[in-house]
């Protein structure tokens, strides 16, 4: 000491990235050690502060010393995450949680109870224009709602592009609004209206510039879909991992999971609720199944059990935030 003025301070006291908690830690474990190493950390940074503003006056800093390194919270998973955003119990019985992660939680309750808000106030504009409807008179005031060419309800889903092929097949994943009708025939009739770009790993290989692309089409979001474009877009996702899978049935003796096999439950567990039609909800489940398309996309297998207990514990939540 003192340090050289060289000494990278920023970079000495930017929290670290968050390491695997050992396999015996529960969630009451890893809450107590994070907060001892945020303790830590805190009680760190001061000193290190302290050396800093003193080395940056008259005196120096001849007789104080920088604090310890900083220690790496443990990770929280996606499960346990969600159970602490949806249970104040279960807060506390897992004890209290440190402060960054408490603020990481608190963040996102707002941002669903802000969805279950936007859900309720969409509930009674629809309610509102549909009482402005029903009082109109009911002679000569008839007119089609989203009318359509006759001939897009007949000519069926079009041709998977290569270019989504190919991306796909080298896990170029894009948003599912990529995948509705009108966006394949655009790709289909005009395929160089969409920028491309070569894998680093894969020589000659081009695939869909996804950044570029989500300037044009924009990024999946509730307020461009609906459930019955969610069901086109994910059929048409669906047949497009067909068509790069192996089919074989899960009856031969040598089936092995494709993603083709495990998004196809994935897409027949949703489509199948009860809820799915109820614009109420659409907002809740279609932000758990954007979450859980893509762990299948990461070679997670499907699992119903795990699948109904998320649900269960959004719509929970969400209904909490709406009812008060």
């Amino acid at each position: 000491l003192p340090l050289a003025a060289t000494f990278d301070f920023a970079a000495y006291m930017k929290r670290p990235a968050d390491v695997a908690a050992p396999d015996d830690f529960d969630l009451g474990d890893i809450n107590k050690e994070n907060c001892a190493r945020e303790k830590h950390n805190k009680e760190s940074l001061q000193l290190t502060r302290a050396y800093v503003a003193a080395a940056s006056s008259a005196a120096g800093a001849r007789n104080l010393d920088v604090g310890y390194p900083l220690r790496p919270s443990y990770a929280y998973s996606v499960e346990d995450k969600e159970l602490l955003v949806s249970s104040d119990s279960a807060e506390k019985a897992t004890g209290p949680l440190p402060l960054h992660f408490l603020l990481e939680i608190e963040r996102e309750r707002t941002k669903r109870k802000n969805l279950a808000e936007t859900a309720r106030n969409q509930r009674e504009q629809e309610r509102a224009a549909k009482d402005a409807v029903s009082s109109r008179p009911a002679l000569g005031t008839m007119v089609m709602t989203d009318p359509r060419p006759i001939s897009a309800t007949i000519s069926g889903s079009p041709p998977i592009p290569e270019l989504w092929l190919t991306s796909l097949q080298h896990k170029v994943f894009f948003p599912l609004n990529f995948w509705l009708d009108k966006t394949l025939r655009q790709a289909n009739d005009f395929p160089h209206s969409f920028a491309v770009t070569s894998l680093s790993n894969a020589s000659g290989v081009a695939v869909l510039n996804v950044n570029k692309a989500l300037s044009e089409l924009g990024d999946e979001d509730v307020s461009n879909m609906t459930p019955g474009l969610w069901r086109y877009a994910s059929i048409n996702l669906l047949s497009a991992w067909k068509k790069l899978c192996p089919d074989t049935p899960r009856t031969d003796p040598g089936f092995q999971p494709t993603p083709a096999s495990e998004y196809e439950q994935h897409v027949a567990f949703f489509a199948n609720q009860d809820i799915f039609e109820d614009l109420e909800y659409f907002s809740i489940w279609s932000h758990l199944e954007h979450s859980l398309r893509y762990e299948i996309f990461r070679n997670h297998t499907f699992d119903i059990n795990h699948y109904q207990m998320r649900l269960q514990v959004s719509l929970a939540a969400y209904r909490q935030a709406r009812d008060g």
